[in-house]
């Protein structure tokens, strides 16, 4: 039997962008199925963190009769599966991890695949009053998607143009491909998009029979003692979110236009307060010290940790440490970085697909490129005493030096 760390790194190993294709041919033969009721959340960026909100106000409600599956985890492979507030605990995750572990490798799943059939057979034995479940890449022909789901609200966060070889060319067909999480008769909610990508979702909705909510936009978000963002968002009045991330304020509205439209959340104000107080996202502008990490793949999510560079600084310069995959787009990633920090060093990680000193061979001339991410991140700290260094862009890159620093 795999211990939790044998467990991870397998599923690590297997943490593929693309589908399997075989996933709901194992669905069909071990008879997964997830009949709780569901709140699906699908788009391009923000949407951990938008669960991660949801996560806490529905543990407040339920307890531990709310269950969430994040796409992705920070520490252990059980991070991404929440009973409550809290991780699985590590002998029910490889009770399940076991269970079915011959089938994860004669079909070939992908690390989210499995993660899926481990959160759905929990959810459903424990017979959670409420579940929250992130999509993988994208909606439609996402393995979360399984048969008859009890979805009572879609949420789809943002549209931007990711992975594109796959969900589409333009942002109108990536909101399509995001509309998968579209229930009839059940509330969708948006976070910002832009007219074509509504006018796809509306479209979508006429034909399920239900109604698109938007956001309104928080009033006066603000950092205060350096620790957290406070903002009111009527009827709701100085929320506070434990971050130093500005982008977070966007998450977290999404969780209170939810927590006003569904009727399983429902929570007061004050349940609210309670729920989130000094509770943070992990690689979300996450702070050790003088390193802040956070996870930004794409341009989109590089433009948002980029408006959040005032407040991580603390009125000091902020220096990037950069690593990205070979499909990443650093041609619009790069000059936002350049735009707004002091300095930009690139560097590579060991995983599949990770950009070397030739993939960053038309920056290298602007940019120092360092191979050992560790060694960048020392020299840097070195060179910039007391001052912000940022990690940032790839997950696997992020991930790895924060578990070893």
């Amino acid at each position: 039997m795999m211990n939790l760390k044998e467990a991870t790194h397998y599923i690590e190993k297997r943490q593929n962008e693309v589908s399997s294709e075989s996933f709901f041919a194992f669905a069909k033969k071990t008879k997964l199925a997830l009949s709780r009721p569901l709140i699906h959340v699908a788009g391009s960026n923000g949407k951990g963190c938008t669960c991660f909100y949801l996560a806490l106000l529905a543990s407040k409600k339920y307890g531990s009769r709310c269950g969430t599956l994040f796409n992705s985890f920070a520490g252990e492979a059980n991070d991404a599966i929440w009973i409550g507030d809290q991780p699985l605990k590590e002998e029910e995750f490889l009770k399940k991890f076991e269970e079915h572990l011959p089938l994860y490798e004669k079909y070939n799943l992908t690390g989210y695949e499995i993660l899926v059939d481990i959160a759905y057979r929990v959810f459903e034995e424990k017979e959670l009053a409420l579940a929250i479940v992130e999509c993988g890449m994208g909606a439609l022909g996402d393995p979360s998607l399984l048969d008859d789901l009890k979805t009572e609200l879609a949420i789809i966060t943002n549209v931007s143009l990711e992975h594109t070889e796959f969900l589409g060319t333009t942002l109108s067909e990536i909101a399509l491909a995001c509309s998968g999480v579209i229930a009839k008769k059940k509330p969708v909610l948006v976070g910002p998009i832009d007219e074509g990508c509504e006018e796809a979702l509306r479209s979508v909705c006429a034909k399920k029979k239900t109604s698109l909510s938007r956001l309104d936009r928080p009033h006066l978000p603000h950092l205060v003692g350096g620790t957290e963002f406070v903002f009111d968002y009527p009827p709701y009045k100085n929320i506070a979110i434990a971050t130093t991330a500005f982008y977070e304020v966007g998450d977290a509205i999404l969780a209170l236009e939810a927590n006003k439209i569904c009727p399983l959340l429902g929570l007061t104000e004050e349940e609210i307060r309670e729920a989130w107080k000094g509770k943070n996202h992990p690689l979300h502008c996450e702070r050790k010290g003088d390193f802040v990490f956070d996870v930004a793949e794409n341009p989109a999510a590089i433009e948002m940790l980029c408006r959040s560079f005032p407040t991580l600084g603390r009125g000091k310069p902020v220096h990037v440490l950069f690593a990205a995959k070979d499909t990443a787009n650093i041609s619009v990633m790069l000059p936002l970085l350049d735009d707004n920090a002091k300095t930009v060093v690139l560097t590579s990680f060991e995983g599949e697909g990770a950009r070397d000193e030739m993939g960053f061979a038309l920056y290298t001339e602007d940019h120092e490129y360092i191979e050992n991410p560790l060694m960048a991140l020392m020299n840097l700290s070195m060179r910039f005493p007391g001052e912000t260094i940022l990690i940032t862009g790839n997950r696997v890159f992020v991930t790895s030096l924060w578990r070893t620093l």
